[in-house]
């Protein structure tokens, strides 16, 4: 034989792939599998549509051809029937894979997030297929095959190097059903601020308590507790991004679960709080993916994000960049891992002498407003008795939008904690004049309290001046000038 035709022989042998050389979605193929495990009401939808084929573990292959089995009959998928349809003597070399499948079961929040599984175990499949066609290749036009056979491989490896189906791409949208049965009611988690599964901005100006108040949204979730007299739906986990001064955080929720009445390490079960070791770059697809992973993790049910500028490189005025950056990363976020997405965000500077509209506070683009489901404005109004918080929503895509503000009062309570209080709409400051002096504000605290109550003690007044926001010594001055006759040693103390 001559060395040419040796060579040409060598070139057409075919190698079979070696596990390590191939495509996988190991993970995915577990999280569908799993999610069948669970037996949630997508389950025969989701095992019809599946092809038993396309997984690559040996395991997860044979439980999905059991699950399609059983959905081809109308009959009830879960964990039970799975195992009996193993052989008594294999199940205990399973019981690791099969805590491992259930696992990542657990991690599946909606079905659209099984079906976005699907796709990718698809994909690996379809990886394999075209990695073994292209092998055999050499084999199929060398080695004299059946005309037509060789016809048919040939059509089948144009078909994988053909794009992907527009079912891998796209879902059919059944208008028909939702008008006929009615779309579902959007869902508040939090009435009537946090709508289930929805992006949200929270806006508002430096220093305007954003923080506080998602902290205490956070711990009001994560134990179903109402907040000022909003109404907690459904059983959270609360993932929380500090990307602004993550020092703040201990004290700061210490102090918010303080003042609920809730025990900090009890809430933090269910509420996570994560810092960027670097500077996070959320329009880079691997730290998107980081985050999505993170949540998906946790079993997130809300991600809080502290705060907007913080976590990209992006230009705001940019529109291109903006919608990058909610494809990339805020979108997934609430489709994939079927996360609400709460963002805190500065509003933009005025211009000289034109003051903005509710709905215009929001920095950079519209781009991040189209974007958003939800915009929640945070506006703080100073008044003789304190900064009053005033809660709105200016713009909303899926429920009506609030009426009336939700005014706040930030209290101190007993113990040291901050409690957030409903309180009345505050009056309007007089026009012209200048502002009240925090003297000044002390005094008008001690005052319209003494009209209420002429018995006021001093701890009493000292109390009402900090939850005004007024210092001690401050306020310790207020009282020693309008109570002379008091005993000036209760003043120094």
């Amino acid at each position: 034989m001559g060395a040419a035709q040796q060579r040409r022989r060598e070139a057409t042998k075919t190698r079979p792939l070696r596990p390590d050389d191939v495509p996988r979605a190991d993970d995915s193929e577990r999280a569908v599998v799993g999610d069948l495990w669970l037996g949630r009401p997508d389950s025969r939808d989701l095992a019809l549509h599946a092809d038993p084929a396309d997984f690559f573990l040996p395991l997860e292959r044979d439980l999905m051809a059991q699950a399609k089995e059983l959905a081809e009959r109308s009959e009830a998928i879960d964990g039970s029937k799975f195992f009996a349809t193993l052989e008594p003597e294999e199940r205990g070399t399973h019981l690791r894979e099969l805590a491992a499948v259930e696992q990542a079961g657990l991690l599946v929040r909606s079905e659209q997030s099984a079906l976005d599984h699907l796709a990718r175990v698809r994909q690996a499949a379809r990886y394999r297929r075209l990695l073994q066609s292209v092998e055999r290749l050499p084999a199929i036009l060398n080695n004299g095959f059946d005309p037509e056979a060789r016809a048919a491989a040939l059509a089948g490896i144009v078909t994988l190097c053909a794009p992907p189906q527009s079912t891998e791409v796209f879902k059919v949208l059944d208008v028909a059903t939702l008008i006929k049965n009615g779309v579902p009611e959007p869902q508040f988690d939090l009435a009537e601020f946090l709508v289930r599964g929805t992006l949200t901005y929270l806006t508002g100006p430096p220093k305007g308590r954003k923080t506080l108040l998602a902290l205490a949204w956070s711990a009001a979730l994560a134990k179903g507790r109402p907040f000022c007299g909003l109404e907690v739906q459904g059983d959270h986990r609360v993932l929380f991004v500090e990307a602004e001064f993550p020092m703040q955080i201990p004290v700061q929720f210490a102090k918010v679960c303080g003042g609920a009445g809730l025990k900090a390490e009890e809430v933090l079960e269910r509420v996570r709080f994560l810092v960027p070791e670097k500077p996070l770059r959320l329009e880079d697809p691997a730290h998107a993916q980081a985050l999505l992973t993170a949540a998906q993790e946790f079993r997130a049910t809300w991600v809080v994000i502290d705060s907007f500028v913080r976590v990209h490189g992006l230009d705001e005025n940019s529109s291109g960049d903006m919608a990058r950056l909610a494809n990339t990363a805020l979108l997934p976020l609430r489709d994939q891992a079927g996360c609400g997405v709460l963002v805190l965000d500065h509003p933009p500077k005025p211009f000289g002498g034109v003051s903005r509209g509710k709905k215009e506070q929001l920095r950079g683009t519209w781009e991040k407003l189209a974007a958003a489901d939800c915009q929640i404005y945070v506006e703080g109004i100073d008044t003789e008795e304190g900064k009053v918080s005033a809660l709105s929503v200016p713009a909303a895509r899926l429920v009506p939008e609030r009426d009336e503000p939700l005014y706040l009062h930030l209290n101190v309570t007993a113990g040291g904690g901050l409690e957030f209080k409903e309180t009345e709409e505050p009056e309007a400051p007089p026009r012209g004049g200048r502002p009240p002096t925090q003297l000044q504000k002390a005094s008008n605290v001690i005052a319209n309290e003494t009209s209420r109550k002429r018995d006021l003690t001093f701890a009493e007044a000292m109390q009402l001046c900090i939850n005004a926001g007024i210092g001690r010594s401050t306020a310790a001055k207020a009282w020693a000038e309008m109570k002379p006759e008091s005993n000036i040693q209760e003043v120094q103390q």
